[in-house]
């Protein structure tokens, strides 16, 4: 008996163009990642006299931690790093979030990466299938 293999006539995945729908999926959270990170709280008042001199004057923002953010980010082949060059970032930001920043309303980057997941997990599966 001779077995003859049943070939398929073009190749079922598209590996190229998975790659360029996953990246392209990848970078859509990374930036939507990016944007929610770069929004401010409303300010709240000060409880004590505003600072007189240096780059909180008058109890401004410096935007400091806004520009931290980068416009791009550094992609793997199937992971996007996002990070803020600032100093204090986690302290503010990050998981290392003091009591002070949490009562002032600052996002979390864990806690917008948990909001933002769901809604990319779903695009990026239907990446990998070709759809």
């Amino acid at each position: 008996m001779r077995l003859i293999p049943i070939l398929p006539k073009r190749p079922i995945i598209d590996m190229r163009r998975m790659d360029e729908r996953v990246h392209a999926r990848l970078r859509d959270f990374g930036m939507e990642f990016v944007e929610k990170m770069e929004a401010y709280p409303p300010a709240m008042p000060w409880k004590g006299p505003t600072p007189k001199s240096g780059p909180r004057r008058g109890g401004r923002r410096t935007l400091a931690l806004k520009r931290g953010w980068p416009l791009g980010f550094r992609m793997g082949r199937y992971e996007v790093t996002v990070e803020n060059s600032v100093k204090y970032a986690e302290f503010v930001q990050g998981r290392g979030q003091t009591r002070h920043m949490r009562r002032r309303h600052w996002q979390r980057t864990d806690e917008v990466v948990k909001g933002l997941w769901p809604k990319h997990r779903r695009r990026i599966a239907e990446a990998l299938a070709g759809k």
